[in-house]
């Protein structure tokens, strides 16, 4: 499947993929084409229904990926408690080489960490105020009495590079917006800060 964004506003893929569930249906995942073939991964860390190729605008034809790394922690861990999970990394990939790390090390360990066991949406889209194709996920924490917390993380794209918009994201966060149509309505209705006029 490619997900080619001219003539679209949005492209939704749904995954709601748990890490307990994860490496038992990777055996049922199409193989990848375009940009996900051949990639320098190890294929039974890819979380299935979340790595599919996509034209983002300006870097082109890549594929995006959650995949399962070693909490990245350490054995500082959460809240400097060892911990011994995993952690889903989302990351780019071009031409079968890892290109950009969405997640660790550059989203905050408090947005996402090794307590975040789902990917529930992804999106690209360009978001109000944005030059280009955006990236948005849903991930899914259990809360303390069992409930489901929402975290969106709100990545940014400028001709030279991908930011964690932190700001947006926090305030997002504040929602709990369970589908990806709810939260793209809440920022839209926002926006995002446009970024430097060098960086456009």
């Amino acid at each position: 499947m490619r997900v080619n964004l001219k003539n679209s506003l949005f492209i939704l893929a749904f995954s709601t993929i748990s890490l307990a569930t994860a490496m038992a249906a990777s055996t049922s995942v199409p193989p990848p084409s375009g940009q996900c073939a051949h990639l320098d991964l190890d294929a039974s860390k890819i979380i299935p229904n979340t790595i599919f190729p996509v034209t983002l605008k300006p870097y082109g034809d890549v594929c995006f990926v959650g995949h399962i790394i070693n909490d990245p922690l350490g054995d500082e861990g959460i809240n400097h408690q060892a911990l011994d999970t995993a952690y889903i990394a989302l990351s780019l990939y071009q031409n079968g080489k890892d290109i950009h790390d969405l997640t660790w090390p550059n989203t905050p360990d408090y947005a996402w960490n090794t307590l975040t066991a789902e990917v529930k949406s992804v999106a690209f889209r360009r978001l109000r105020g944005s030059k280009y194709t955006d990236i948005i996920v849903i991930g899914v924490s259990g809360g303390p009495s069992g409930q489901p917390i929402y975290q969106p993380l709100i990545y940014i794209t400028s001709k030279t590079k991908i930011t964690f918009d932190q700001t947006l994201s926090d305030l997002m966060s504040q929602g709990n917006y369970a589908t990806m149509p709810a939260l793209l309505k809440a920022i839209d209705r926002v926006g995002v800060k446009p970024p430097p006029a060098s960086d456009e």
